[in-house]
């Protein structure tokens, strides 16, 4: 016989409410996180300017120097992943046209899109690779639609 107690911890009610409490933190951060990068967006030059001048009067002209040079450093950085991603979409597209997928240029600008978050890309390869189960599903898929039946009726 299962005790209450022994079946919340089997069940995991607890560990229930604390998903439900950390996805409901994880979604506020998002939507803080989301709302903070509109402001910077939209007002992006004044806060610029706001910021270089306190660093100014703060540290002096070579920290503000500094500060420049590590906006350049991301910006680089984040034009280099775009380039990359761009290029993994490509690669994977060929690829997806030579396993024999449908689709090939959508599911490669899908892969190229999500190639920006590195786990994302993985799933959408994963799921489109040749030995996977997807391939397979979708290769019977067209070889069913390619199947013309014979006629059931007999004449006898």
């Amino acid at each position: 016989m299962i005790f209450r107690k022994d079946r919340d911890v089997i069940f995991g009610n607890d560990r229930g409410q604390s998903l439900g409490a950390q996805l409901f933190s994880r979604l506020m951060t998002l939507f803080i996180t989301m709302v903070i990068l509109f402001c910077i967006y939209r007002h992006g030059d004044s806060f610029l300017g706001q910021a270089s001048t306190v660093i100014d009067r703060l540290f002096g002209r070579a920290v503000q120097r500094l500060a420049m040079n590590m906006i350049a450093t991301v910006r680089e950085t984040v034009k280099g992943s775009l380039l990359i991603a761009l290029g993994e979409g490509i690669a994977f597209g060929v690829s997806y046209a030579i396993c024999g997928l449908p689709h090939p240029a959508l599911l490669g600008a899908l892969t190229g899109v999500l190639a920006i978050v590195p786990p994302a890309c993985f799933l959408v390869s994963s799921f489109c690779s040749s030995d996977s189960a997807w391939c397979a599903i979708m290769r019977q898929r067209r070889a069913k639609s390619r199947y013309v039946p014979r006629s059931t009726s007999s004449a006898t």
